[in-house]
């Protein structure tokens, strides 16, 4: 470990977690202040190579078609972030905190979203499918279009969020809660069906209650 951090120019006196705290941030600030694709997939590349997207904090970014298939961001913090069109196909999110961000039309299947806090968060057109999202908390959040086909939200708090259009084709909902959540005739429910105003979703969620159902 100390050889390959030597490789990336960090002093071998340091502990291991202070020398990857410093690489993190050196990465993190050049990947802030480019604005060219290449230069941040290839920023993002060695992040992921060396495990750095953990714990990482970003704030106020805008980037769009960046690869980060598999990547390991358990507990991260991304907030007034702007990611369109972002592979983020089995990665690791558990634990993360998302908001006032944006991640329209990005591949999150196969995720692992367990206990992620989602709030006020544009994910429209997104692919969840497969994705687990045990027991997360989203809160105002955009979710028209997107695709939660066999997705796991057992114990998921869903309030204020927009499920127009959204497929929940064979999704695990039990014992989820939903507030204030809007549907519309293109909504797909866990049995195949299409939402209508007289769909009772509470036998998907094992008689949790739904309020505000529109």
């Amino acid at each position: 470990m100390k050889r390959l951090f030597a490789m990336l120019g960090v002093s071998n006196g340091q502990t291991t977690t202070e020398q990857q705290k410093q690489e993190q941030c050196r990465l993190l600030a050049q990947l802030q202040q480019t604005h060219n694709l290449h230069t941040r997939q290839c920023i993002l590349d060695k992040m992921m190579t060396y495990n750095l997207l953990q714990n990482v904090v970003v704030q106020d970014m805008e980037g769009h078609d960046l690869f980060l298939e598999g990547a390991n961001l358990e507990r991260a913090c991304l907030q007034n972030v702007t990611l369109t069109n972002v592979d983020l196909g089995q990665a690791n999110l558990q634990g993360a905190v998302v908001q006032h961000s944006s991640l329209p039309f990005s591949n999150l299947a196969n995720a692992n979203l367990q206990g992620v806090k989602l709030y006020q968060v544009n994910l429209e057109g997104t692919t969840l499918s497969g994705a687990n999202l045990k027991d997360a908390t989203i809160e105002h959040v955009r979710l028209a279009d997107t695709l939660l086909c066999h997705a796991r939200l057992e114990g998921a708090v869903l309030e204020h969020v927009d499920l127009r259009g959204c497929s929940l084709l064979a999704a695990n909902l039990a014992g989820a809660e939903m507030r204030d959540v809007r549907f519309d005739e293109t909504s797909v429910l866990p049995d195949g069906r299409n939402w209508t105003s007289f769909a009772d979703l509470s036998p998907f969620l094992d008689g949790s209650a739904v309020t505000g159902q529109d």
